[in-house]
């Protein structure tokens, strides 16, 4: 996942929220970065094959982590990002099914910076969404005045200066 354990735990006891709910938020916001910087984060050099069962995979090579993200590549059914929930002997547990087979795996690792914006956004999430437009608000005869939402002040849903922790991490579309 693209939040350490830690990480959720600080965002949970700061925002008062359910541990659940910070996860589903960083799982969705960890889709947004990638597509938006078209940038898969993959570590280089590890890709191997590993045998899938239904939610576990075995003869992994590399060592994974609880809360690690891996990417299974090249099989059209598995296709996607995981996340490694728990581990149990020589098996990696994963927060999704897997069709049965040989997979390819490449695993995924973010960088600090990275991380902390993240947790920004999931911060401005909570604190924020439900006060997007208002730029300004009278009390006293009732005076909402909201901001002009174009494409120079948001990106994604959120604030552009929110995400300009992502400018060294973008790459190109081809």
């Amino acid at each position: 996942m693209i939040l350490t354990e830690k990480q959720i735990d600080r965002l949970v006891n700061k925002l008062k929220l359910d541990k659940d709910e910070v996860v589903d938020l960083a799982m969705a916001i960890e889709s947004l970065v990638r597509a938006y910087t078209n940038n898969n984060f993959n570590v280089r050099c590890t890709t191997t094959y590993a045998k899938a069962e239904t939610r576990a995979i075995s003869n992994c090579p590399f060592p994974l982590d609880v809360g690690d993200t891996i990417e299974v590549v090249e099989n059209s059914i598995n296709k996607g990002i995981y996340h490694v929930t728990s581990i149990d002997s020589n098996k990696y547990y994963l927060n999704k099914s897997l069709v049965t087979g040989p997979i390819k795996l490449v695993k995924c690792f973010y960088p600090l910076d990275v991380q902390k914006g993240v947790m920004n956004l999931i911060e401005w999430e909570h604190n924020n969404r439900n006060k997007v437009g208002i730029k300004q608000e009278t009390i006293s005869r009732v005076s909402v005045t909201y901001f002009d939402q174009d494409a120079n002040n948001q990106c994604m849903g959120y604030p552009v200066s929110l995400l300009g922790f992502l400018k060294p991490y973008m790459r190109g579309r081809f």
